[in-house]
């Protein structure tokens, strides 16, 4: 995925989507363990649950998954 830097998104290193079937654990130990969110979890209108962060390094991460 490619994105133009703006606002809270500065230039980064890189960026992860990452499919995952417990968006909600996965986003919680992330912040637990000192990850900085940029997105809380939230449904999308085309229907998938998403969120995000940021890590140490200069990484995003984006979490989705399909609700059913």
């Amino acid at each position: 995925m490619l994105n133009e830097a703006s606002g809270i998104l500065k230039p980064i290193i890189s960026q992860v989507y990452l499919n995952v079937n417990d968006i909600e654990k996965i986003y919680n130990l992330a912040i637990k363990n000192g990850a900085t969110s940029l997105m809380k979890l939230m449904l999308r209108p085309h229907g998938d649950r998403t969120a995000g962060f940021g890590d140490t390094y200069v990484k995003i991460w984006w979490l989705a998954g399909t609700v059913v």
